[in-house]
């Protein structure tokens, strides 16, 4: 029987730029992605029971992760890019994929870096979380391979 769980080390979140490579996007220590949906109530005046329709669907990305300066890892999204990403408000692309090693799955789309918290403990590595909040249409990944 295949394994089907997830481990946490093979989950990983790449960003970009429009006409530039995908970059992962940092040395992450947890990953969280979160979808939403909203809703209205259209429950009948004469209703007992409340009733809803869906309405929006959205998601926030968050990574918790050690920090380190542009360039040392060529593939990565240093300290740097993610402040500047932040100050220019500039819209990203976003790939979030987990796998077991068998079966993979992962959502697709468009984001923009809503929070950055950077933490410098004494005698550690200085540690981050960025928060990003999905725009537009969010597709879906599945490799069942």
């Amino acid at each position: 029987m295949a394994n089907s769980f997830i481990r946490g080390e093979n989950v990983t979140i790449r960003l970009w730029v429009t006409g530039e490579d995908p970059l992962v996007a940092g040395c992450n220590t947890t990953d969280v992605a979160g979808l939403d949906s909203e809703f209205i109530e259209v429950t009948p005046i004469s209703g007992y029971f409340k009733s809803y329709l869906p309405t929006y669907v959205g998601g926030t990305l968050s990574f918790d992760s050690v920090l380190f300066i542009e360039g040392v890892m060529p593939e990565q999204a240093g300290i740097n890019r993610h402040v500047n990403w932040i100050l220019t408000r500039q819209e990203l692309n976003f790939s979030i994929r987990w796998e077991s090693g068998v079966y993979g799955g992962g959502l697709d789309g468009t984001c923009y870096i809503q929070n950055i918290s950077i933490t410098g403990a004494v005698n550690n590595f200085a540690t981050g979380n960025i928060s990003l909040i999905m725009t537009g249409e969010i597709t879906l990944y599945e490799d069942f391979s």
